[in-house]
C-alpha cells in the first residue's frame, strides 16, 4: 500500500531464528486495525493475527465566522497539545456586482494604456532609426567615392570650369562641384547594386546563420571590397578586400565567428556566415560593397530568439 511506503521493515537480524517481527514507523491514526502474519513454504501455510491499537484524537472547537481551535490528545501517554486556526474569508466575499466590473474595467484600462505608450514608443524609435540610416547613407555617399574630381566630368557633361570663365563667381563653383559630385555617386551606385533578402533572418541561440546578399547584376566581387557592419554602431563585424579577410577593425564579440563564402564570390555572393548566435546578435546589419569607382550597400535584419 502507497500509504506504508518507506515505514516499513523486517527485522532480518532474527530470521534465523525464526523472528518475522514487521517494524513500522511513523505510527498514523490509520494505522491502527488489525494485521496477519502469513508464512508459507511449498507444502504448508500459516499466519498468525496482531491487534495494533493507535491511540490519539483530533479535536476541532468553534465556527467559521470566529476563531477556530485544534486539540491534538493521546490518551495512552496523557499528553494533549492545543492550537488556535484561522480560516481567511474568501476572496470578493462581500463584493458587489458593480465593485468587480469596476475593476476588470480598471484593469484593462491599464493594458490598454500600457499598450498605448509602448507602440507610441516603439513608433518613434523606429522613426529615428530610419531618419540616422539616411543620414549615414547620405554621409558615406559623400565621402566614400574616390575619383570626384568635377574638371573632366564638367567637360565630359559640355559644363564651363576653370579660370577662363571668369563670371563663375567662388559660390558658383562650389555649386557646380556638389552637382557633379552627386552626378557622379548617382552614375556609381547605378554601376554596383547590392541587394539583401528583403526579409528578416530568424535563427536561435547557440545557432549558425548565414547572412544573404548579392550582386545585382551577378559579376564577380572577388576583387572588390566588402564590408558588413551593424547599422546602429557602425562597427565592422567583418571586412574583406581583395582576396583577404582583414580583422584589424573587428569588433571583439565577433572575434573567430565570421566566415565571408568565398565558393559564390565569383558569381556574386556575398553571405556572411555568424556561429555560435547569442542574444545579442540580433538586430540590423548593413553589407557594404564598393570599387574605386563606385559604392553601394543593403540592410539585412536578423532575429535571434531563444
Amino acid at each position: 500500500m502507497w500509504a506504508y511506503a518507506g515505514r516499513t521493515e523486517l527485522a532480518r537480524d532474527g530470521l534465523s531464528a525464526g523472528n518475522l517481527d514487521l517494524r513500522i514507523t511513523g505510527l498514523r491514526l490509520y494505522d491502527d486495525g488489525r494485521y496477519i502474519g502469513i508464512v508459507k513454504n511449498a507444502d504448508s501455510y500459516d499466519e498468525a493475527t496482531v491487534d495494533l491499537e493507535v491511540s490519539g484524537a483530533i479535536i476541532v472547537t468553534g465556527s467559521m465566522e470566529g476563531p477556530l481551535s485544534c486539540v491534538v490528545r493521546n490518551s495512552r501517554i496523557q499528553q494533549e497539545r492545543k492550537f488556535s486556526l484561522h480560516i481567511a474569508a474568501p476572496f470578493f466575499h462581500n463584493a458587489q456586482p458593480w465593485m468587480v466590473a469596476l475593476a476588470l474595467v480598471l484593469v484593462l484600462l491599464a493594458v490598454f494604456i500600457g499598450l498605448g505608450v509602448y507602440l507610441f514608443r516603439k513608433q518613434a524609435a523606429q522613426r529615428r532609426e530610419l531618419e540616422k540610416q539616411a543620414a549615414e547613407l547620405e554621409w558615406r555617399k559623400f565621402l566614400l567615392p574616390h575619383n570626384t574630381d568635377p574638371a573632366p566630368a564638367a567637360a565630359q557633361m559640355g559644363l564651363p570650369w576653370g579660370c577662363s570663365h571668369p563670371s563663375l563667381t567662388g559660390h558658383a563653383r562650389g555649386l557646380l562641384t556638389s552637382l557633379v559630385t552627386l552626378h557622379l555617386l548617382q552614375l556609381g551606385s547605378a554601376q554596383l547594386r547590392v541587394e539583401g533578402p528583403g526579409h528578416p533572418v530568424t535563427a536561435t541561440v547557440g545557432q549558425d546563420v548565414v547572412l544573404p546578399c548579392h550582386l545585382s547584376p551577378k559579376r564577380d566581387a572577388r576583387e572588390l571590397e566588402v564590408r558588413w557592419i551593424r547599422r546602429m554602431i557602425s562597427e565592422t563585424v567583418h571586412h574583406y578586400h581583395n582576396g583577404e579577410d582583414l580583422y584589424g577593425e573587428q569588433m571583439g564579440a565577433y572575434a573567430g565567428r565570421t566566415e565571408l563564402s568565398r565558393d559564390g564570390l565569383s558569381a556574386g555572393s556575398l553571405d556572411l556566415r555568424i556561429t555560435g548566435l547569442s542574444p545579442s546578435d540580433d538586430g540590423l546589419y548593413v553589407c557594404i560593397v564598393e570599387d574605386a569607382d563606385a559604392y553601394n550597400e543593403a540592410v539585412v535584419e536578423l532575429e535571434v530568439s531563444g
